[in-house]
């Protein structure tokens, strides 16, 4: 099988069921592709894209936890090549810390966190963050 970001990319766009595209891209971590070519970004919070994926993951998570929370620990990386954006943050009130990533050039993302011991799932567009009922759950 060729591993790809790309690949990543069409299972987010197409997939039904977001397990799968987390399965995939855990593969690709676990191969050392998600790394490739990739630089760290030193200051998330400073970097204009990043910061309206924190917004949405922020606004999913007061929503979905019922409770205004904070969001910390970032550490964040992008391939430019790709248009790709990976990262962890810490979620008040959940561990693991939340696995994000996100493709610039097509507006969508997803991220993943644990709640009562249970992984949630989620999909976001940068285009619908206003309102964090239109994110799409699995």
């Amino acid at each position: 099988m060729d591993y790809s970001i790309a690949t990543l990319k069409q299972l987010l766009m197409e997939s039904d069921k977001l397990d799968k595209v987390w399965d995939y891209f855990f593969e690709l971590m676990d191969k050392g592709l998600l790394l490739k070519n990739s630089h760290p970004i030193s200051t998330p919070t400073k970097d204009d894209t990043l910061r309206g994926v924190l917004a949405a993951i922020h606004n999913s998570a007061n929503w979905q936890l019922g409770q205004e929370i904070t969001v910390t620990g970032l550490a964040f990386s992008k391939t430019p090549s790709e248009h790709f954006y990976q990262g962890t943050c810490v979620i008040q009130n959940t561990l693991p810390p939340a696995v994000v990533f996100y493709f610039s050039d097509i507006e969508l993302g997803a991220f993943v966190y644990s709640k009562n011991g249970q992984n949630e799932m989620f999909r976001f567009s940068l285009t619908q963050i206003t309102d964090p009922k239109t994110l799409t759950r699995h």
